[in-house]
């Protein structure tokens, strides 16, 4: 477990967050999901499947950083950006 969690480290760790949304669809599990559930008013089912969804998002969240990251796509970017801008304003 990690140490000082924020949300930071969560997203960028989504292996550990599907580890512990299979922990809550685990049967033992099934009263906290329960009571989780009845304190935010939703269905235990529709709870399960909204966190499925935020882990799919860190995943793609992650995928979507280190393809930015990469510093060909990164300088592309911003000289494609910068162009349009100049065209924009008349310069070119």
């Amino acid at each position: 477990m990690m140490q000082n969690p924020s949300i930071g480290k969560f997203i960028d760790n989504p292996e550990f967050l599907n580890t512990t949304v299979q922990m809550l669809k685990n049967p033992m599990a099934r009263p906290q999901v329960e009571q989780i559930a009845k304190t935010t008013g939703m269905a235990p089912e529709t709870l399960i499947k909204i966190l499925e969804f935020l882990v799919n998002c860190a995943y793609g969240m992650k995928r979507t950083k280190s393809f930015f990251t990469n510093p060909i796509i990164k300088y592309g970017l911003i000289f494609l950006v910068l162009s349009l801008i100049l065209k924009w304003l008349g310069f070119t």
